[in-house]
């Protein structure tokens, strides 16, 4: 065996976050782990790679070849080094934003090779995971989600580990990308004949690319079986309930019960002007959205779709008055607005943003009962006890007790911050809300009640939604219309039902043909 884990107990206090689990990888095997978000997936694979954090309590064994892991940290990070990679979930945290791309992968390397094969190492390693030469002498933010994806894969793969730990590393990418980067790593791990311990909440991503796969509750490993048997002939109910809950389910397109346009977008153009290191050379400049038109109906859910950098959060921050356009208007209740930067203080309360990233969305200082309440703070009629009272709803409405309203953002899962986002979102029950990738953060099972959840409140609310999103699934339980996006401009735009059987467009077609 590669990897044994022999029951693993990891603890914050009395409660364990991981409870006596116990599973093995063999050299060259791809094991799946899946699970609810704080099931203790993550931190398996931390514990694997000597990573927890210092206030952890961990007991059990961990044996890498057959031998236990290094107490001292200068070994175990040889280890990591020589035959241990991860990549991490999220990119643009993990890498650091004043490096550059090829930088960050040959210090990866110092400690194992000399100037000069480091160099040969670094390019080579960018021409693996699919990037140019040219991608290396970038910054993070100047590449896109999936290469900053890429150069996570090549650090990762760096010291040619015998095992690849990925930690949910198509969460926050669209489809397309999506099905690039599993091919890629199925690429990778044939030619090297690397293990792979896989940690996803995407059943669609696990079953394409693990050979045997683990379930994860609460912190117990409640079934192991192969990749076949367990989304075929799951046994344990909880691997059940997660195999159906990954099962689309289409409900029947709503009839809107009024015709009157809530919301309107009239020919928005946004250009963004590059600045350029020498002082007389001329860059073109960057058209973000093109010329784009389309309303939202009232309490009617909008779709738009489209692969990363197309232009779909450019269009969001504009439309909650986080960023204006160069041209064009919204309309909002019949009131106009987009000429100024910032949206009119008449409007604030009538529209509200779910961000891509819960973690950065939060000020890290507050607590989550402050963070909740401030969208109430500009509707002076509310008395104290009715703010609180609206607070308590929206956090319960989002599956959660009132207890998290004490603690910290840090104090969360990735799934528990984005049903927090949301719950932020409707506190003060807005008539339109955008959400950016909503349930990308999620897992299947809670994925399910979120999308419920939107449902409910819009019937009975009457809110209206614009709902962002790589997920085609997702968009296709929720949205009464579909807009798909491709640089800047609408490409396409029809009801699911036609979307899905009859798609016009060739993006349309290809997002389509990448789903899992």
């Amino acid at each position: 065996m590669l990897v044994e884990v022999k029951n693993l107990f990891i603890s914050f206090g009395a409660r364990p976050a991981v409870d006596g689990i116990s599973f093995s990888i063999k050299a060259g095997e791809r094991f799946g782990l899946i699970g609810e978000s704080g099931s203790g997936k993550s931190l398996s694979a931390l514990a694997i790679c000597g990573l927890l954090p210092e206030n952890a309590k961990q007991a059990g064994e961990i044996l890498f070849n057959n031998m236990p892991l290094p107490k001292s940290e200068k070994q175990m990070a040889n280890l990591r080094g020589n035959n241990i990679g991860m990549i991490f979930q999220e990119p643009m945290s993990a890498l650091n934003p004043l490096m550059k791309a090829k930088a960050q992968i040959a210090e990866s390397l110092k400690i194992h090779f000399s100037k000069n094969q480091i160099l040969r190492r670094t390019q080579k390693l960018l021409k693996e995971v699919g990037l140019e030469i040219y991608h290396g002498e970038r910054f993070p933010h100047q590449l896109s989600g999936g290469q900053r994806q890429r150069v996570m894969i090549a650090i990762a793969l760096a010291a040619e580990p015998k095992l690849l730990i990925c930690d949910e590393p198509t969460s926050a990418l669209d489809l397309i990308t999506q099905k690039t980067i599993l091919n890629l790593l199925d690429e990778i791990c044939n030619h090297r004949q690397m293990a792979l311990l896989f940690i996803s909440h995407d059943l669609g991503a696990v079953a394409s690319l693990c050979e045997n796969v683990g379930v994860l509750k609460s912190g117990k490993l409640v079934e192991r079986s192969t990749s076949k048997e367990i989304f075929k002939n799951p046994k344990h109910d909880y691997t059940k309930i997660l195999v159906n809950a990954s099962k689309v389910i289409v409900p029947p397109l709503r009839e809107l019960s009024t015709h009157t346009d809530l919301f309107v977008a009239e020919n928005i153009t946004k250009i963004f002007k590059q600045n350029s290191l020498f002082f007389l050379a001329k860059q073109q400049p960057v058209i973000a959205v093109d010329n784009v038109s389309f309303s939202i109906k009232t309490s009617q859910a909008v779709a738009l779709v489209g692969p990363s950098g197309c232009g779909k959060s450019t269009l969001a921050r504009m439309i909650v008055g986080l960023d204006k356009p160069s041209s064009g208007v919204f309309s909002l209740l019949n009131k106009t607005y987009g000429k100024k930067k910032y949206l009119e203080r008449h409007l604030q309360r009538e529209v509200s943003l779910v961000f891509q990233d819960p973690y950065n969305s939060f000020n890290p200082r507050h607590t989550i009962g402050i963070s909740l309440s401030e969208p109430l703070r500009l509707n002076h009629s509310l008395t104290l006890e009715k703010k609180q009272k609206a607070v308590f709803e929206a956090v319960k409405s989002v599956g959660l007790s009132k207890d998290v309203l004490n603690r910290y953002p840090h104090q969360f899962s990735g799934g528990q911050r984005q049903r927090l986002a949301i719950a932020r979102a409707i506190v003060s029950k807005p008539a339109l809300i955008v959400l950016d990738e909503p349930v990308s953060a999620l897992d299947v099972s809670i994925r399910g009640e979120v999308l419920d959840l939107l449902n409910h409140l819009r019937s009975q609310l009457g809110i209206s939604y614009l709902l962002i999103s790589h997920d085609l699934d997702m968009v296709q339980m929720v949205a009464d219309k579909i807009m798909v996006m491709n640089e800047g401009k609408i490409v396409e735009m029809a009801s699911p039902k036609e979307i899905f059987n009859n798609p016009k467009h060739q993006l349309t077609k290809d997002l389509l043909a990448a789903r899992l």
